[in-house]
Order: structure tokens, then sequence, then C-alpha cells
């Protein structure tokens, strides 16, 4: 039974596929006479089919819904879905022959264009046809160029949403590309951080695929480490700062060379001068208080480091900056503003093991000037929050495991404790609550172990 079908208007002269001898081609058709009964069995035949990845018997109904049915119902899309997958089954089994692989990719790039032109979704399609050209036609140059130009279309369309795939294939493309002088070492680079960018908006993310962002980065960090060294970057930076770069390659300048540890260069300084000039921002601010502090400026260091803290708005990288000033009060001999300044970063982010370990480092230093008693109590503090900070972070655990041994060693004795009473008198016990007058800090009881 045939019925006139409404739909929208597709190329209908394409070339599908091969048979054993030749290529196929689609007859002109007139759509509005297709028979709808044939078409029905046909989606539903090739679409079971390719869901048992039987795709040899699922191409034959395949291809008669491509030539001869509309295809305009939502339903209808997996005449792309499925037939992309059925055109890449027989490259995958035709690899040895490149005629029929030619004839086989070009009616995968077509069934491409066709599902942009049906149902548009452009960023993810244009992906797939970058994958696809780089992992079966990566033995011609002028692939390779293709496929580096569907991944940068495919990331400029969906931006922060491009697939993790589509960055470390792109980049691997790349990488090629380069060893054959097609792209320079610079444009890498930039591309690097373009795709950085969209690996650490997947990480943040942090939902299912998670495992496979972090997997990402470190592909991709591994596959740059020969060019993102100090030696390759700064010649490649000193270049544009020469130039007029703007405040985003600036930002993303001092932010690895922070990463790639390139701070001691002049270039470091130069773009983090320029940045702050263009554009005052926390990175800048937070660059040269590092300047300021590697050169001994402490009051300078910690006029930068306020200024971040101001223009800073992310929570956690806040936390940072306080234990960063709290590190150059604790320079300047302010060990009340260093205290204040790390609980300030607790404040901001509860979790941070860090500010626990310079917390330690700063009830040791108050620890010496306690009386009495109280001299050796107060080690109960200091090691609680080494304890606190190694709990929390486990990459602390080896330096807090040392500074626990060191300091348990001045807890008093069981003897020393059972001599001596609280505010009220009463007699101390280990594992009862004392509070370290000297610190303003309470903490537990304990003995040293003899």
């Amino acid at each position: 039974m045939k019925k006139k079908i409404t739909f929208a208007l597709m190329p209908i002269f394409i070339l599908i596929g091969l048979s054993n001898t030749m290529a196929q081609k689609c007859d002109p058709q007139n759509w509005e006479n297709a028979d709808e009964e044939k078409c029905t069995q046909a989606l539903s035949v090739f679409h079971s089919d390719v869901k048992q990845e039987n795709y040899k018997d699922a191409y034959r109904h395949w291809r008669y819904y491509y030539c001869h049915c509309p295809k305009a119902d939502g339903a209808q899309k997996w005449v792309y879905i499925d037939g992309a997958k059925i055109m890449v089954d027989q490259i995958k089994s035709n690899k040895s022959d490149k005629p029929k692989l030619e004839a086989y990719y070009d009616s995968l790039m077509m069934v491409y264009d066709n599902w942009i032109l049906s149902y548009g979704e452009e960023g993810k399609v244009v992906g797939y046809k970058g994958l696809y050209t780089y992992a079966y036609q990566n033995y011609k140059l002028e692939r390779l160029v293709d496929a580096k130009n569907y991944f940068e279309k495919s990331i400029e369309l969906l931006d922060s949403a491009t697939t993790y795939s589509t960055v470390t294939y792109y980049m691997s493309v790349l990488q090629k590309l380069a060893k054959y002088k097609q792209v320079d070492t610079a444009y890498w680079v930039d591309k690097y951080f373009v795709v950085s960018d969209i690996i650490d908006a997947g990480i943040a993310r942090n939902g299912k695929y998670l495992p496979k962002w972090q997997k990402t980065r470190e592909d991709i960090d591994n596959l740059m480490s020969p060019v993102l060294t100090c030696q390759q970057l700064l010649p490649i930076y000193a270049k544009k700062l020469a130039g007029e770069p703007s405040a985003d390659d600036l930002k993303k300048m001092v932010l690895f060379m922070e990463r790639k540890e390139c701070t001691d260069a002049p270039e470091y300084e130069k773009a983090a001068n320029k940045l702050c000039d263009m554009e005052p921002s926390a990175v800048c601010k937070i660059a040269l208080a590092r300047l300021k502090y590697k050169k001994g400026m402490y009051v300078e260091a910690k006029s930068y480091v306020l200024e971040a803290i101001d223009l800073e708005e992310d929570g956690m990288k806040k936390s940072d900056y306080y234990l960063f000033l709290s590190d150059i009060q604790d320079k300047l001999g302010s060990n009340s503003g260093a205290m204040d300044a790390a609980n300030k970063s607790l404040a901001l982010n509860p979790n941070n093991g860090r500010a626990y370990m310079i917390k330690g480092s700063l009830y040791a230093e108050m620890a010496k000037n306690c009386k009495d008693f109280d001299k050796k109590a107060a080690y109960w503090v200091v090691v609680d929050m080494y304890i606190k900070a190694k709990t929390l972070d486990a990459s602390l655990s080896e330096t807090c495991n040392s500074r626990i041994n060191t300091y348990s060693q001045y807890f008093p004795t069981s003897g020393e404790i059972f001599f001596q009473t609280d505010a009220n008198g009463q007699t101390l016990k280990v594992g009862d609550s004392y509070t370290v007058p000297c610190l303003g800090a309470s903490t537990t009881i304990r003995a040293k172990v003899e």
C-alpha cells in the first residue's frame, strides 16, 4: 500500500557504499509516492539488526530505506545513527582494500552530512567526522587536515560541551600535523590551552564521566610534555609578548608558566605586569605577590595578596590565597596575623588540609611562650592540627607523620598529668578535655609514650 507522505526534501543522488563489484547509487526517487509500509518494515529490520551488531544483514534494508524513503520524522533519525554504524563496520572489514575503504569512508561522510541537513546537531556530528577521518584516513596528509578542521568546528560549536574523545584525538591530529610541518609548535600549544579549559570544565562537572576526563587530562599532558617545557615555551611567549597579546592570552601565559614552574623567567613577570596593566585580576596580582615573596619583599607581597583576595570570586582559590597570606604574615613576624589568615582560609574551605598543617606550625611557635605544664600541654593542640591535616589531605601524610612523631615527644608524662589540676581544682585524667590557656584552644589529654 502506498500513501502520500509529507517530509523534508533530502539530497537524492548519493553514492552509498559498494557491492562486491561496483559502486551503487541511489536512483532519483519520487519521495511523495514512497511505500510507507515497506519503509516502516525496512526501518524496523535494519534497526533491530544493528542493535544485535548484525551489520551485514542490516545493510540491505538500511540501503533500501536510505534510497527510497523520506527522512523527516524524528524517529527516522536511526537511518543516520545506524547508517553510520553500518558504514564504520564496512570500513573496518575492508581496511586492507583501499578502494573499498575509500568508498565506504566517502559514504560515511555523506551519511553524516545528511544527518546534519536533516536533524542538525552539527557540533556533535562533525566531531564524529573528525574521529573517523583520523582513525581510517590518517595515511593521507590532506585527510589529517580535514580531521583537524572537523574537530575545530566541533569545538567551536560545542565549547565546554565538547566530548573527551574529540579533545584527545584533536590533539593527536595536531601532533601529527606539527611533525609534518603543517602547523607550528606555537599553534599546537595555543590549542592545548583551548582544550585544557574544556578538560577543566569536564572535571569540574564531577559527573559520571569524571574518570574519563581525568584520564584525558593525563593523556593530553603526557602527549604535550615534549613541547610544554620552559625551554620550548619561553621563546613562544617572548614572541607573543613583543606583540599585542590579549588579556586572555596573558592570563593563560601566567597560569601555564606557574604550572610548568617557569616563574623565574622574565617572561613570567612581564606577562603578569602587562595583564595587571590591561585588566587587573587575581591571577596577575597573586603572580606579582609570588615574585615579591621570592625576593624577600614581604610587605609588597602582602599588598598584592590582599588585592588578589579582593578580586577573586572563587572560594577555593581565595582559601589558598589566604594560606599564602598566612605564610607572609609569619615571615613578617605576625603570628596572630598568620593564624587569622589560616582561619579565614578554613572558613572558605573547611577541608583544606594545608591550612591545618600551617596552624600546627603556628601553634608550635606559640607553644614556646607557654609556661609550666602548658608548655608541654600545648603540643597536644599542635599534634591535633597535624592529625586533622593528613586526614583531610593524604598527600600531607608523610610530612604530618614526621611532625607528629617529633612533637609527641614533648607531651607530659603520666606522672606530670596526675599531679596537675584544671582551673576547677580537678585532677587531670588521660582522655579528658583540656583547654590550653596560652593557646586558647581545647584538646584531649594524652601522656607521652615511654
